[in-house]
């Protein structure tokens, strides 16, 4: 995903998938500095709510 896709899908609070493994939704959006570069970043809730998973933004992808 991209920087938009992901804030809708944050906003949305639709499930995204990751590695083949489907999360409830994108509980945050991340953007660090590294090297000058920008690198973002999803944090992604499981589904009974008792972690998050921190992915790279281009792994994510739409639930459908």
């Amino acid at each position: 995903m991209n920087n938009a896709d992901l804030k809708n899908a944050l906003l949305s609070g639709e499930p995204v998938l990751f590695n083949g493994m489907r999360y409830d939704c994108v509980s945050g959006i991340i953007y660090r500095r590294k090297k000058g570069k920008l690198c973002i970043s999803a944090e992604l809730a499981d589904l009974k709510g008792n972690s998050v998973t921190i992915a790279r933004a281009e792994k994510v992808e739409a639930f459908t």
